[in-house]
């Protein structure tokens, strides 16, 4: 067992031979640690979810890697960071809220560090559409009109630094890898 992970499995996973999802998401886990760009990632990721849920009126906190195994669907859940919320206070948001604060991560990538790996907000993206508060494709709907939204904000953000502040020419684009 990996410190600092929680886990939410059968005690029957633990023993030997350990299962092969649990021994995968282990592996993943320490080699996310392993990498300071990805934690620094993670950890931009999560704040942006945090701030979000703030604004929301939502009261937040932190969690750490999770390792979860769903019995009734028989899927692995690997998570290397969460911002958690109360159950109650999420369920009173309304979809277009659920929204904004699932794509606030991807989108705080996207602005520090300019570029969101798909995996990063994979599960985001899931507990939108798989959250029964609409049917599927207008769920992708809003969440690709939610992360449009934000992006437009970041141009004209972007667009006003130019104008007042004139383009740093010294300064090249390299993303982050």
């Amino acid at each position: 067992m990996l410190t600092n992970v929680a886990y939410a499995i059968p005690t029957h996973h633990f023993y030997e031979p350990k299962h092969r999802k649990l021994s995968e998401c282990e592996e993943l886990i320490t080699r996310l640690r392993k990498d300071s760009k990805q934690r620094l990632a993670v950890g931009i990721h999560e704040a942006n979810h945090y701030l979000t849920a703030k604004k929301l009126g939502l009261q937040p906190r932190y969690g750490g890697s999770a390792i979860e195994h769903i019995c009734e669907t028989d899927q692995w859940v690997c998570t290397f960071g969460q911002t958690q919320v109360p159950i109650e206070e999420y369920q009173k948001l309304t979809i277009e809220q659920t929204a904004e604060f699932l794509v606030a991560g991807s989108v705080a990538e996207r602005v520090i560090l300019g570029f969101a790996p798909d995996e990063t907000s994979q599960s985001d993206y899931e507990a939108l559409i798989f959250s029964g508060r609409g049917k599927p494709s207008d769920l992708i709907w809003l969440w690709k009109k939610t992360l449009e939204a934000q992006r437009r904000l970041i141009h004209a953000g972007a667009r006003y630094e130019s104008e007042i502040f004139g383009i740093d020419r010294s300064v090249r684009a390299s993303p982050i890898q």
